[in-house]
């Protein structure tokens, strides 16, 4: 690809800037208390199934995550930000917090402290039951797989269904139990009929972070000249809330300019940009 003489003086910037060292990670890289999203992440359950993080794309500010069954028989669709987990899709997965019944749009609200709350209306068998979650209990010792987890937190849903709705034995309620490293452990399910099911965490592996690399315009896992091309492009941009997007606005700010420069010259060079 040809790369104009503006973007050699740009690489030159980037050459400069990277000297400095200067670096930049949003959400902390993956490492979400109670909800560890690292790419290759992994959990097994007392079903024998595992699921792994197996996509993780940074996105102006979020994260778009696919948690995978390992035998490719089933995925969860999730956006994580830094105020909430929302479930936008699922096709059969073993996931402990979808697995099972229906799952609310929301299913993580930040801060993870006693008292949060929030209410979801849902759809259901041509109903719409509302489910309000609430984190009930903070500081318990779990008993999950075999394994002891020490200051857990409960979050519980509480499910209440119009009049008509027909479903045979719905379910109730739902506990779902957190550790703070390890994520979600235990799930326990409440059914009409006053029966329990339980599913629980064997064992799992946090995989270590790789840093975010928002200079990986083209999502191809590194950062090199054609992610330089498109930068270069925005750079000196002051009008990025006219509603033509700026890639390079990394700061959100309206302008491409030095701050979005350092953020690009970090990743410059990078062969490792989760995608």
């Amino acid at each position: 690809m040809k790369i104009s003489k503006f973007a050699v003086s740009m690489m030159a910037l980037v050459m400069a800037c990277m000297v400095g060292g200067v670096a930049y990670a949003d959400l902390d890289d993956g490492l979400i208390p109670y909800f560890p999203v690292t790419l290759g992440t992994s959990w097994t359950y007392d079903n024998g199934k595992t699921v792994i993080v197996s996509d993780l794309t940074p996105y102006s500010g979020k994260f778009d995550v696919e948690i995978s069954n390992v035998d490719n028989s089933g995925q969860v669709f999730l956006e994580v930000t830094e105020n909430d987990v929302k479930s936008t899709g699922y096709s059969n997965p073993d996931y402990i917090m979808v697995k099972g019944y229906f799952d609310p749009v929301t299913l993580i609200k930040f801060p993870m402290i006693l008292g949060t709350s929030w209410t979801e209306t849902i759809t259901s068998n041509g109903y719409h039951p509302v489910i309000t979650c609430e984190v009930t209990q903070v500081g318990l010792i779990v008993e999950a797989g075999g394994n002891t987890y020490h200051d857990c937190i409960e979050l519980t849903w509480s499910i209440e269904y119009p009049d008509g709705y027909d479903w045979p034995n719905p379910l109730v309620s739902r506990k779902l139990y957190f550790d703070e490293t390890a994520g979600c452990i235990k799930r326990i399910n409440y059914w009409q009929d006053e029966s329990e099911t339980t599913m629980e965490v064997v064992d799992y592996f946090i995989a270590p972070p790789v840093p975010v690399c928002e200079g990986d315009f083209d999502n191809d896992g590194d950062v090199d000249g054609s992610d330089l091309a498109v930068f270069a492009a925005d750079f000196g941009r002051t009008d990025c809330d006219t509603g033509e997007e700026c890639e390079g606005d990394f700061d959100h700010d309206n302008d491409v300019d030095g701050s979005d420069l350092a953020v690009f010259a970090a990743d410059f060079g990078r062969t490792d940009c989760p995608h």
